[in-house]
C-alpha cells in the first residue's frame, strides 16, 4: 500500500499493488472546498474512470462555511442533506435525492435532545424532515431515558411506529450504594435487564480486589452476582484481557497459556503473535501473526 500527500498533509491517494503496479489499484481523494482546501470534496474509487471532480462516478461533498457536512452525493445520484440546530447539533440526516435503484423506504433519520444536550430520540422517517418530533410517518424510533447523574437508565426500542406504552425496553441499573454522600464504586454499571425479563449482572471481583477499586468488571452473570458465570476475564497488571473464558460452551481465548511470568500470546511490547482458542484444552482455532518490526500484520 502507498500513501500520497498534499501539502497541508491530507491523503490524496491510496494505491493498492497486486503483484506488480500494473495491476494497481488506485483511491484518489479531492479537496477542492473554496473556503478549506484540508476539507474532502470528492473520493472516486479504483473501478471509476474519472479523473477530476467533474465526473459522476464518485463520492461527492459539499459543506457549510463553519466546515460542518451539507450534502454527500454518491455515484448513483443518491444526495443526503445533513441539517443542524441553532447549537450546530446534528438533527436530521435527509435523502433529498433518491438515485439509482436506492430503497425509498426511510427517507430521514432524526435527533432529538433533551434540555441537558443529551439525545433523547433517534427515528426513522418515510418522509423527508427534518423535525425530530415529526410523527406523520415513522418507520422506528429509540427514546433514551437519563438518571440524575446522566446515565441512560432505559432504552426504548420500537420496531415500527413511535415509542409508546408497550415499547418493548432494556433496563440499566447501576451501583448507587453511597456513605457520607459519597459514592462508593462511581456509579458503576451493575445490571442490565432486557425486554423478555433476562437479566445480566456485572461482577466486579472480592470487595477490595483491583477489579473492584478499578470498577473493572471481572465476570458477567446470569440474574445476580450468585447467577451462573457466563464469561470471565483475566488481566495484565497494566490492564490488557490476556483470557476470555466463556464457561458455558467451554471455549477460552488464552493469551497466557499457562506459563507464570510470561504471556505466550504476546511479544515484548504487548502485541498479539499468538492468538489462542481453546476448546476442552485442545486448541480449536490457532492463528499465528507475524508482525514486522514496524508493527504491520503480515
Amino acid at each position: 500500500m502507498q500513501t500520497e500527500y498534499d501539502g497541508l498533509g491530507s491523503t490524496t491517494k491510496l494505491t493498492a499493488y497486486n503483484g506488480s503496479s500494473a495491476s494497481a489499484q488506485e483511491t484518489v481523494y479531492l479537496y477542492e472546498d473554496s473556503v478549506d482546501a484540508s476539507r474532502l470534496t470528492s473520493e472516486i474509487y479504483p473501478d471509476s474512470t474519472d479523473t477530476t471532480s467533474s465526473g459522476s462516478d464518485q463520492i461527492k461533498f459539499a459543506y457549510h462555511v463553519d466546515g460542518t457536512r451539507q450534502t454527500r452525493t454518491d455515484q448513483r445520484g443518491t444526495v443526503i442533506t445533513y441539517s443542524y440546530d441553532d447549537l450546530r447539533r446534528t438533527q436530521a440526516n435527509q435523502v433529498t435525492s433518491l438515485g439509482g435503484d436506492t430503497d425509498g423506504a426511510v427517507r430521514s433519520i432524526t435527533t432529538g435532545y433533551d434540555p441537558l444536550g443529551r439525545v433523547a430520540k433517534i427515528t426513522s422517517h418515510g418522509n423527508q424532515t427534518d423535525d425530530p418530533d415529526n410523527t406523520s410517518d415513522v418507520a422506528n424510533q429509540i427514546v433514551l431515558t437519563y438518571d440524575d447523574l446522566g446515565n441512560v437508565s432505559e432504552s426504548e426500542q420500537s420496531h415500527s411506529g413511535v415509542v409508546g406504552g408497550s415499547t418493548p425496553s432494556v433496563q440499566y441499573t447501576y451501583d448507587m450504594s453511597a456513605t457520607s454522600g459519597l459514592l462508593n464504586n462511581r456509579a458503576r454499571l451493575e445490571q442490565l435487564t432486557y425486554p423478555d425479563g433476562r437479566a445480566l449482572f456485572n461482577d466486579y471481583g472480592s470487595s477490595d480486589g483491583i477489579d473492584d477499586l478499578l470498577s473493572r468488571s471481572c465476570r458477567l452473570r446470569e440474574t445476580n452476582g450468585s447467577g451462573t458465570i457466563l464469561v470471565e476475564y483475566s488481566r495484565t497488571g497494566g490492564g490488557q484481557t490476556v483470557v476470555t473464558d466463556y464457561q458455558q460452551p467451554d471455549l477460552k481465548l488464552d493469551l497466557f497459556q499457562g506459563t507464570s511470568g510470561t504471556y505466550a500470546g504476546l511479544d515484548r511490547f504487548g502485541r498479539t503473535i499468538d492468538h489462542l482458542w481453546d476448546w476442552l484444552v485442545v486448541a480449536i482455532q490457532k492463528l499465528i501473526g507475524d508482525l514486522e518490526s514496524r508493527s504491520d500484520r503480515v
